[in-house]
This record gives C-alpha cells, structure tokens and sequence, in this order.
C-alpha cells in the first residue's frame, strides 16, 4: 500500500528531460496524495476489525501504544466537549454494587460503587451510523478473550457483553472519538482492572451527557425481610449449605438433596413457617402456598396412580370380554354348519323315503318276503329323518343359546369399552392436573432458590406496569397507578446497596435521565445552525426540574401485595427502575431489563 511518504517516484520524474515542468508535476503529486494515496476516512476509523472494525493487529501486539489517528478526513471530528481525562482508579478496592455510567458526549465511563466514584476511564463509542444505543443495561456476559462473531473473528479482549444483539465494553482503540461499530472500546490496562472489578449483572447505563450516581432515600423504596429472620436468630443463612441453586445458565451450584416438601428450601431450618416472630407475613404466606402446592402435587400424584390403577383393571376386564365375545363367535357358526348338514341329511333322507314308497306302489307283484322287507326299509328310513329332524331342532335349540350368549359378549365387550375409555379420559385429567402442580411446585423451587439473587423491579409509565424479574426470569407483571400519567417523569435507576444496622432497612443510590433531553439533543443535531433556534424543546426547563426521582416516586402508588413480594427477596444488588419508556426488545433470556432512551 502506498504511503504519504512515498512521492519519490512523482520527484524523480521532474528529472527526466521529456517531463512536465516542475509545477504541475508538483500539483499532480498533491493531488494523488489527497486522492489516492491518503487514508480514506474509513481506514482513518479504524474499520475491518471487532465488533466495531478498530481493533487493529498493531494495537493487538503493543496494546498500551496508542495510535495517531490521520489527518484525513473522518465522519466525527472530536468534539470540544470530549473529556480528554486518563485513566484514574481509586486505590481501594470497590464496594458493594456496581454502576456504570458511560457518557456519549464527554467519552467517558464512570464507575460507582456504594461510596462514590472509584474510576474513570475515557473510552470510544459508536461512530455516525453505528451509534451505541442509549439505554439501561447490565453485564450480560464476560470473557477475558473473546473473538467477534460478526466481523472477521476480531479479537475482543475484556470483553463484557451489555447486549444479546452484539454491543459489547471490550479493550480497543482510543483515537480520541466515537470510531466504533457499537461497542465501547476501553483502554487496554482500564478494560482488564474493569474485568476483575465487575459482575454479570452489574448496571451499565449509556446516556449522552454524564449522569451523576447520587445516594437517595424515599418512602417508596423497598425495606428488606430477607434479613428479618437473622436478627432473630444470629444471622442465620437462608440458603441451606446443601441445597442446589440454579444460575441463569441453568447450572446448579452446591450439592445436597431437596426433601418431598417445598418447605425449607430457600429458608432458615430453624425459621418455622408458623412462628411470625421469625419470617414476615408475606413470607409466612408463601411458605403456607409452597406446602400447599407440594400438597396439590402429591394428589395429583395418587390420583394418577389410581386412574393407571383403573386403566390396567378395564383393560384385563376388556381383554376377558374380548376372548369371551370370539369363543361366543365360534358356537353359532358351528351349530349352523351342524344345522346345515342335517337339513341337508333330511333333505335326502325324505327324498330317499319318497322313491322307495313310490317304487313299492308301483311293483306288479311283492313276494311276503319283499314287502316284510320293505316294510323294514320304510321304518329305517323314517326313524333315520325323525332322527335327523330332533339333531336339528336340538341345534336349533342351541344356536339360540349360543345366540343370546354372543349378544351378552358383545354388551359385555361395548361397556368394558366405555369403562376404558372413561379410565383413558381420568388418566388424561389426571396427568394434566399433575403437570400442571409439577409445573407449580418447579416454578415454586426456582423461585426459592433464586431468592438469594438480587431482585430487577422496572416500573414504566408507557405500560403503566410493574414487572419483576430474579435470575433472570421474570416472576411478576402487575398494573400500578401512575398519577398525571401523561406529564413525563424521566428515567431514574435506583440501586440497593448495603443493609441497614436494623436488617431491614437498604441503602440506595440513583442515577436519573431526564426524558426529552436526548431526543431533544439529536434533533438539534439534525438542524443546521441557522434552524436550530426554531426547534421548539421537547419538554421544558420546569418539566426537566420536574423529573426529580422523588417526584417520580411519588406519582407511583405499588400494590401491597407486590411491595411484600419484592421486600421479601429484596438485597444488596437488586435495583428499581421507573422510565417512560417500556421494556425494550432486547430484553429476554438471561438478560436484566433493559431499557432504550430513545
């Protein structure tokens, strides 16, 4: 590839006496640099590496060395509001949870934990047509090396993923403006101290201008009863040491046997489920509804034994009526074969009588022997038709029998029918009832063993919902009334973060974004200068002072019995969003909600 070092060639022909003259070789050569020669600038981004094409093999080999970038011509020149801070990390190690908070417009990422700022860190987002979506995030996935799946196997080193869809914080190139697919690229020593320092499931909010993490309080925020038990008795634990617990992946952590009933796992042994002095209402309640569903499967169970029980009972009493209706089958057909060989043997015993009484009326003369010997000959051959006829009305006799025998088989065979089906039907309820209670006392112990998992509550006035998720998985979605529901009341993540002296009370911080400011910003950022003036604000200054997050909390009326639920798993780590804005689409399997702000 040529460089802009590389005019020599154009230089040496201006001595060649066939040449042109020294002028227009010059521009010439001027014009070749700038066309030609000179990065174009896609290449002056960084593009064909990673998730976002800037992570160069040079930079992969001497990761610490930062590259120039070139005077060429780029999409995003840097801003004069770029923060142009280095790295700093507080020698302490972090505390409690995690909030990062990463700022578009200063290129800059904030680390919070429960006592203030502990590092910044400049870092490169999403270039014009690639933007890093605005939003409420958390860490999805880390790996400390990880190649792009997207773009060319690029390496990702430290990669931490906020998105399913591909937006990753990951080690890149700085060049001191957003020059990215996406993703946000982080100084090489900062991504790995970021690594070691956060979870999956720490919070990670992207905004366009920095967004302080303050600590707050409020009457809406949730207390804790997880912890009610460990007062009273030593700060027992609620997770027994043997039981299994599920992460989101599925896997199960600890080993141990869960006894028959649901009572016990998740809790306190010595915390029993009728003394109120050691769990709170709600949890006495759920406790009550765990055994009852554990009891509701052992029916379900005992009434699918005694359906298969039934099932095996109408099948031998079918298969006896089923042998019973063929031999019944069998009888007649034989009685009528017997019947139509007798009827056959009248037939020609009668028509055997008849010639022999004509034979003998018309003979001349008889001798007394001839006619003593016909006189024999017609009683043998009577006797032989009167025998003849009594068979046939003997198996006469019998093939009506034998007639009301097959009809009794086939009744007998018709209703052991109906029986089975009957029995085929009760099994079919009955295996449903039964995965149905399977299906409730599984929901039930997933339930409990994420309970020692920080709980996600997000609040949005578009759906004017409240959903809960634990793990991951979403375990309630309610209606809340929302006062005003039409004025905008903004953005605010609130973050438990330590509990209290009393084991109920949770610490708590926030980080607030005000509804309109983005869009209003990007609109601007549309406008040419002379129309900017025209754009009339999305919300105004006063609805801006408006959208406090005690303001917010306060148009919010929870429903008790959610409040109880959400209180009862509440800990270290769980967090409380309320936004205008619903959930957005990426939320899903392993995944926190996120939250678009846009």
């Amino acid at each position: 590839m040529f460089s802009v070092a590389q005019p020599s060639k154009w230089q040496s022909c201006r001595a060649c006496p066939n040449s042109l003259s020294a002028v227009a070789v010059a521009v010439m050569a001027l014009i070749i640099q700038a066309v030609v020669i000179q990065p174009t600038p896609a290449k002056a981004q960084g593009y064909g590496y990673g998730y976002d094409y800037g992570y160069s093999q040079q930079w992969w080999k001497s990761a610490n060395k930062k590259p120039k970038p070139q005077k060429a011509r780029t999409n995003k020149r840097p801003s004069s509001n770029t923060a142009k801070t280095a790295v700093v990390v507080a020698d302490k190690l972090p505390e409690g949870p995690l909030v990062l908070v990463v700022s578009l417009k200063l290129q800059r990422v904030t680390v919070y934990d429960q006592s203030g700022v502990v590092a910044t860190s400049p870092i490169s987002s999403g270039r014009v047509g690639n933007p890093t979506p605005l939003g409420v995030f958390s860490v999805l996935e880390k790996q400390k090396i990880h190649y792009s799946n997207l773009y060319d196997s690029a390496p990702m080193p430290n990669m931490q993923r906020i998105t399913w869809s591909g937006v990753a914080m990951h080690a890149g190139v700085l060049p001191g403006y957003p020059a990215s697919h996406g993703c946000i690229r982080l100084p090489h020593g900062f991504s790995q101290r970021l690594f070691n320092m956060t979870k999956t499931g720490a919070r990670v909010i992207v905004a366009r201008d920095d967004v302080p993490v303050q600590s707050f309080t409020h009457a809406t925020l949730f207390p804790t009863t997880a912890f009610e038990a460990d007062s009273k008795m030593g700060a027992a634990h609620h997770i027994n040491a043997g039981d299994k617990v599920a992460d989101a992946s599925g896997r199960t952590v600890g080993s141990g046997t869960s006894g028959s009933s649901l009572i016990g796992i998740g809790t306190a042994q010595a915390a029993a489920p009728t003394d109120p002095t050691r769990v709170s209402a709600y949890r006495q309640k759920w406790l009550v509804e765990m055994e009852h569903r554990s009891q509701a499967l052992s029916a379900a169970e005992a009434n699918k034994a005694a359906a298969t029980a039934k099932i095996a009972s109408t099948a031998q009493t079918a298969e006896s009526a089923i042998a019973e209706l063929k031999a019944a089958r069998i009888e007649p057909e034989r009685l009528a074969q017997a019947i139509k060989k007798n009827v056959a043997l009248r037939n020609s015993s009668e028509k055997e009588l008849d010639t022999f009484a004509k034979n003998v009326l018309t003979a001349r003369q008889l001798s007394d022997e001839q006619v003593q010997h016909s006189a024999l000959r017609e009683e043998a051959l009577d006797a032989r038709l009167s025998a003849i006829t009594a068979e046939i009305d003997t198996l006469t006799a019998g093939a009506a029998k034998v007639g009301d025998r097959l009809k009794a088989a086939e009744q007998l065979v018709q209703s052991t029918e109906i029986d089975r089906k009957t029995a085929l039907n009760e099994l079919s309820k009955a295996n449903a009832d039964l995965k149905i209670a399977q299906d409730s006392v599984n929901e039930a112990k997933r339930r409990e063993a994420k309970r020692q998992l920080p709980v996600a509550v997000f609040i949005s006035r578009q759906s004017k919902k409240l959903y809960v998720r634990q793990g991951y998985a979403p375990v309630l979605e309610t209606a809340v009334e929302i006062a005003a529901p039409d004025k905008p009341m903004g953005t605010h993540v609130f973050t438990a973060l330590a509990v209290g002296a009393n084991n109920k009370d949770m610490t708590w911080s926030v980080a607030s974004v005000p509804t309109g400011a983005q869009s209003e910003e990007r609109s601007k950022d549309k406008l040419r200068k002379k129309d900017a003036a025209k754009l009339q604000p999305v919300v105004t200054p006063q609805s801006y002072a408006d959208q406090t997050p005690a303001a917010a909390l306060d148009r919010i009326k929870i429903p008790d019995e959610a409040r109880e639920m959400i209180a009862d798993s509440m800990k270290p780590g769980s967090s409380l969003i309320v936004s205008d804005y619903g959930i957005s689409n990426e939320t899903g399997v392993y995944t926190d909600f996120i939250v678009s702000l846009r």
